[in-house]
């Protein structure tokens, strides 16, 4: 009998010290189950904090309260605004920290239309917090943020006279894994009405702002891309390496590098799978139709197919704003480039600033003109759309008039 023993440790030695990664992303239901339990015996909810004319930490769905806040930023309490909905990056995980929002919180609020017969002066900026990925500790994929957003979205449109937001139209920001979520919130579609498709959104979503997106889980770049290569904000590397670890993952960051790219990838998308390696996860086709629903690019290309009228383009597709460092190396800038062009002339307007990376951190003074000239436009749009009849924000295409 002996004989049969060592054997058989040594196989279950080596099963289990194969599989740390595929355990660690893959005990779905057992995460699922203690995230309901997790979730029944801690849900309370904390009345929002007034600050001023600012309403913070307002939970927008009872189920996740620690999970699915806003806060809503304003100039006064007597304006009625639309709302410039931000959704901040941190690549999808929950260790990130909001504070890293002020800049471009700060720039949205000053822009001002001081002119008479405008429908309204500025925007509030409301910023969401959603579910993201803990490593080792939960499975919240990409339809989950989805449909946080989602919630969020409504719980506005439901709360719009409560906190004077004009509900009409929103307006979409987001940098990086918020600016994918930004983009796919803004392109994902239900059914299609007649020669129109309906929008996913309870709110028309007339305007995405997107820096340094991900719009292609199958862009060939991007399955190489540097993990890393996102920050260099050395607390957050050392942060993800330390939850790689703690789960028994590696210890370098040149080992940790492949292990969190399939991991974050599997993850996010729903994949159930034991391959490693990203390159064959994208090429199996039982993952396409998750890859594909993870990509605003694939929501875009699919409105392409409908061949809509242009008259019925314009009233239907959200109008986008891009921003991308040609030297990113996280998300490539062959991405923003292809959303460009599938989206076209008159609905997408990308700025590239030549030597920046995915942080996009001005490197030169042709970096530096190229922002100026993005923000500049960004605050000519927004300023359209203070006024009534830029509720089609592409009634500036070419090629229409309204009448």
């Amino acid at each position: 009998m002996k004989k049969f023993i060592l054997p058989f440790v040594v196989i279950m030695a080596m099963m289990l010290s194969s599989c740390g990664i595929t355990n660690l992303a893959f005990r779905y239901q057992e995460m699922k189950e203690n995230e309901a339990k997790a979730k029944a015996s801690t849900k309370t909810t904390v009345p929002p904090t007034i600050d001023g004319p600012n309403i913070l930490n307002i939970c927008y769905n009872a189920d996740y309260p620690d999970d699915c806040l806003m806060d809503i930023y304003r100039d006064n309490t007597t304006d009625k605004n639309r709302a410039v909905v931000m959704i901040h990056g941190g690549v999808w995980l929950n260790n990130t920290d909001k504070s890293s929002i002020k800049q471009d919180k700060d720039f949205f609020l000053s822009i001002k239309n001081d002119k008479e017969g405008a429908m309204h002066k500025g925007f509030h900026v409301v910023n969401i917090e959603y579910r993201r990925i803990a490593v080792g500790q939960s499975t919240h994929t990409f339809r989950d943020m989805i449909d946080d957003i989602r919630t969020a979205i409504q719980y506005i449109q439901d709360h719009a006279d409560e906190y004077n937001i004009l509900s009409d139209l929103i307006v979409t920001y987001g940098y990086s894994s918020g600016a994918h979520l930004a983009e796919l919130y803004s392109y994902k579609w239900q059914e299609e009405t007649g020669m129109s498709p309906v929008s996913f959104s309870p709110i028309k979503v007339g305007l995405c702002i997107a820096k340094s997106g991900i719009s292609d889980f199958a862009n060939e770049k991007f399955l190489d891309c540097d993990v890393f290569g996102f920050t260099s904000d050395t607390s957050l590397r050392e942060s993800i390496k330390k939850l790689c670890q703690d789960n028994g993952i590696a210890s370098s960051e040149q080992e940790v590098a492949p292990y969190i790219r399939s991991y974050l990838y599997k993850t996010l998308l729903g994949i159930n799978s034991n391959e490693n390696d990203v390159k064959r996860i994208a090429a199996d086709s039982n993952n396409q139709d998750k890859i594909n629903k993870a990509s605003p690019l694939y929501y875009v290309k699919q409105i392409n197919q409908k061949d809509l009228p242009l008259q019925a383009r314009v009233s239907s597709v959200t109008e986008a704003i891009l921003l991308h460092g040609g030297q990113d190396t996280f998300a490539p800038i062959s991405m923003a480039e292809d959303l460009n062009t599938a989206l076209g002339t008159g609905f997408c307007k990308l700025f590239t600033m030549p030597n920046a990376g995915h942080e996009l951190k001005h490197e030169d003074a042709s970096d530096d003109a190229v922002y100026e000239e993005f923000e500049d436009y960004v605050t000519e749009k927004l300023i359209e759309i203070t006024n009534d009849t830029s509720v089609h924000l592409s009634a500036t295409h070419p090629d229409i008039k309204f009448d």
